[in-house]
């Protein structure tokens, strides 16, 4: 296909569907609104962010966080006209959070939407997260909001890009979160696949080698305190086990840490006993596999070419998510005692894969999809 070719438009809501947004999107922004509220600075990475905005308000700018030359620092420009006003605090990091989750929300239904999902499905995802996910999207840094607000903007802007003109702009986009972290390979990757589909590698290379240039530039002259990675490239095994058995359930809410642990040793899970336990996971466990069971059976539907779009927009998030946990699975989550941060940027792509699952259901048993928010629900307790 051409980069001038039309693509089918996204379906348009009913005022029923309309009313339900506003509903699931009211509850997130209260979530995610009293996790805000309760921020504090004691998480080195939010304290950091403010430091570096109340410096960039006095005119020190330091373009790399940690001092490391893989990461450029865009959340501190965020908060630099608060601290330039005296406003940036912990609150006012975490409200700036909540806002790039309302921008990432409102995206992915986007995105659901045009690949005839449920919107409601995906907002409920968003809105509903487990406590880990709702916590680095208020921490401001954990989620990487900012690049992965840039790349899912470019993502999606991809799917709809005609003119050469656009395929620039997509590339330098995507150029940009990937300079700000290289985790943003992921929705790279993801642009990538759409671009070559529509015949558009040249013009989005275009866009996106200047600044991916510039990243190794800069990163190449900037000295390096270190840089995240495996203890041990020979931990990889050990890091699929740490992906499947402490970050993938911590990512869906059916494990709840109680702090860091030391690297590679899987977290104590805190989960309720008893009625609330049978309540709440069984069935939230039972939604998610029927959801991830859906795919499946209906792969030709979602992935190939009778789905919408010609299926492009479904597979080039699944090879979001396959390179998303390669990378997991390849580094462990770059030694960090946080590691479901790692997965945090996939949210999108989960919430997405939810309102298409979803939207096979036959009417009467769409509102069980809802279930798969239910081991979040214990652990937002």
């Amino acid at each position: 296909m051409s980069p001038g070719a039309p693509t089918p438009g996204p379906r348009r809501g009913t005022l029923v569907e309309v009313a339900l947004l506003a509903g699931i999107g009211t509850v997130g922004l209260a979530i995610h609104a009293w996790f805000a509220l309760g921020a504090d600075a004691l998480d080195s990475d939010r304290a950091l962010i403010l430091l570096m905005a109340r410096r960039f308000a006095q005119g020190d700018f330091s373009v790399f966080l940690w001092e490391q030359n893989y990461m450029a620092a865009l959340e501190p420009l965020l908060l630099t006209p608060l601290a330039a006003m005296g406003w940036a605090t912990p609150v006012a990091a975490g409200l700036v959070g909540v806002a790039l989750t309302a921008a990432l929300a409102a995206l992915s239904v986007g995105v659901a939407r045009r690949m005839g999902g449920e919107p409601w499905m995906a907002l409920l995802v968003w809105a509903v997260a487990p406590a880990l996910v709702v916590h680095h999207h208020v921490a401001l840094y954990g989620a990487r909001l900012a690049a992965t607000l840039l790349a899912v903007s470019a993502f999606a802007w991809s799917l709809r890009a005609r003119s050469r003109g656009a395929w620039i702009a997509v590339g330098a986009l995507v150029g940009v979160p990937f300079f700000a972290d290289h985790l943003m390979l992921l929705w790279a990757a993801a642009v990538v696949f759409v671009a070559a589909r529509r015949g558009a590698l040249r013009p989005l290379a275009l866009g996106a080698v200047p600044v991916v240039a510039l990243d190794v530039l800069v990163s190449s002259l900037t000295p390096a305190v270190h840089l995240s990675g495996p203890n041990d490239p020979g931990h990889w095994l050990l890091n699929v086990a740490r992906l499947f058995g402490v970050a993938l359930p911590q990512l869906f809410g059916f494990l709840l840490s109680r702090g860091p642990t030391p690297a590679f040793e899987a977290p104590a899970p805190v989960v309720p006993e008893g009625i609330l336990w049978l309540a709440l996971a069984v069935p939230g466990a039972v939604a998610l596999v029927a959801l991830g069971v859906t795919l499946v059976r209906r792969r030709r539907e979602v992935f190939a070419s009778a789905a919408p779009d010609g299926g492009t927009p479904a597979q080039a998030l699944l090879l979001a998510c396959a390179v998303g946990l390669g990378l997991f699975a390849f580094v462990g989550g770059g030694g960090d005692l946080w590691s479901v941060r790692y997965l945090v940027p996939l949210w999108p792509a989960v919430s997405v894969f939810a309102a298409v699952a979803a939207r096979s259901w036959r009417p009467r048993l769409r509102p069980l999809a809802a279930a798969l928010i239910l081991p979040a629900a214990f652990t937002l307790l």
